[in-house]
């Protein structure tokens, strides 16, 4: 142990800091669970009053022992209510009314100081250097290390950590920032040390909004339901032990990782954030692949129902195919297909000599009587037959068979027809019935 900590408790630290403990504990228990007023007052007013009533309100209020709490109690109990800082903890202090501050911005070292030493600036206390010295008391201090014994005791119930509590005693003792400067609030508004100055809180604050959550200010075991309510440390509590965070972390680096479990627990929380990210990355990337999955099976879908579809109609068409060469068969005409899918019909022919007969369009009865001949006939199909015998032709079997116009002793009722004219309504090459449009109820098409 080094000559510093030995001095520390010889001077009987853990005492004086268990007696402001068990003070602010009664004052607390009387306000809380007995409704009563208590009035705290000490010689001057300056130093106990403020440590006891503080640390009763952190005590009492949930809202105190968050960091926008904390930032208000000490400026309430310890900056608006004048506690001497200067003299305190010996901080520079103004001589004359001519000031001079150099404006720094809050993202430096501890170690630099806003404070340019220029003539009729802030300049160290020489006159009655000995009434001086013998106003130095590390109060504040003091107070912070009764915070860091009740966040021992209920580590759920504060939202900052130790070492939150370490880096801010290191900002204040190091008079980089001017809140803690002078001896009063009127004395910092007279300075001008606001607007020559950084701000502690601002820079805590940016601080922690580089790393969110995961910052080491913020206290990994915090919970607000838990401790919403007063806290009463028991008397065995108040018992204090040496703050190794704070007071060991030179001379004994090693015993001042005494929140070792808070190290580990923040490092498996940074290791666990990182999972957390790389899950919700493969949960985007499986949420993807499963809409691409969906959008190709409704793709495939319909790819099989035009496959369906394609193959009904080429079933059909094949059908079709087949009944038409069957209707031509029939008319004694062969068809050939070529290689190329081309389809062509042959009509067989007799030795010189026959007879030919070609289906041609009907003629067309005018109103008058007369029969015309309509060359834009909607029968697109033409075959000629040659054969030496009509009674024996494909044919004429094929309109005495199909033809209504047919009587029963044989005679045709259509005798301008010629027989050969039958069209494809009756042989099958293609279904034509409007050629039956032509006829005329009075041509006796219906039987009697």
């Amino acid at each position: 142990m080094s000559a510093s900590v030995s001095t520390l408790g010889d001077s009987g630290w853990l005492i004086h800091v268990q007696s402001v403990l068990a003070g602010s504990a009664w004052i607390a228990a009387r306000i809380a669970l007995e409704s009563a007023s208590v009035l705290v007052h000490c010689s001057d007013g300056w130093d106990r009053t403020s440590q006891l009533v503080s640390l009763a309100n952190l005590m009492l209020d949930p809202y105190y022992r968050t960091f926008a709490g904390f930032q208000a109690l000490v400026e309430k109990d310890w900056l608006a209510f004048g506690h001497p800082f200067s003299d305190r903890i010996g901080m520079p202090s103004v001589s004359g009314t001519s000031f001079d501050l150099t404006r720094q911005s809050s993202t430096g070292n501890l170690s630099s100081s806003p404070v340019r030493q220029s003539s009729g600036s802030f300049t160290p206390q020489t006159s009655n250097t000995s009434h001086a010295q013998n106003n130095y008391s590390p109060i504040f201090l003091q107070w912070v290390d009764c915070v860091s014994q009740l966040l021992r005791v209920y580590p759920f119930a504060f939202e900052f950590s130790s070492t939150f509590l370490v880096d801010f005693l290191d900002c204040v003792l190091s008079c980089r920032f001017g809140n803690f400067l002078c001896n009063s609030e009127k004395e910092r508004e007279k300075c001008g040390i606001y607007e020559a100055c950084g701000c502690l809180w601002a820079y805590f604050a940016d601080l922690r909004s580089l790393e969110g959550s995961s910052h080491a200010h913020y206290n990994l075991f915090y919970d607000p339901l838990k401790h919403n309510g007063p806290i009463f440390p028991p008397a065995a509590a108040l018992a204090p032990t040496l703050w190794p965070q704070f007071h060991l972390r030179w001379a004994c680096p090693s015993e001042s990782q005494a929140g070792e479990l808070e190290a580990e627990s923040r490092s498996m929380a940074i290791k666990f954030s990182e999972l957390q990210k790389a899950k919700e990355a493969a949960e985007m990337k499986a949420k993807e692949y499963s809409v691409a999955m969906e959008t190709l099976k409704a793709e495939l879908r319909n790819e099989k129902r035009l496959s369906s579809s394609a193959v009904n109609l080429a079933q059909r068409a094949s059908k079709e195919s087949a009944a038409i060469k069957r209707a031509i068969l029939s008319l004694g005409c062969r068809v050939n297909y070529t290689s190329n899918g081309d389809c062509t019909v042959d009509v067989e022919s007799n030795p010189t000599g026959s007879q030919e007969k070609s289906i041609q369009s009907p003629p067309r009865k005018e109103s008058d009587g007369t029969m015309e001949r309509d060359d834009n006939s909607d029968l697109s199909v033409s075959v000629t037959v040659v054969s030496d015998d009509v009674s024996s032709c494909p044919l004429g079997q094929v309109c005495e068979t199909l033809c209504p116009l047919r009587t029963r002793d044989g005679s045709c009722q259509w005798p301008s027809a010629g027989c050969a004219q039958l069209g494809s309504q009756f042989v099958g090459l293609k279904a034509n019935f409007d050629a039956f449009d032509h006829l005329s109820i009075y041509d006796s098409y219906f039987e009697s």
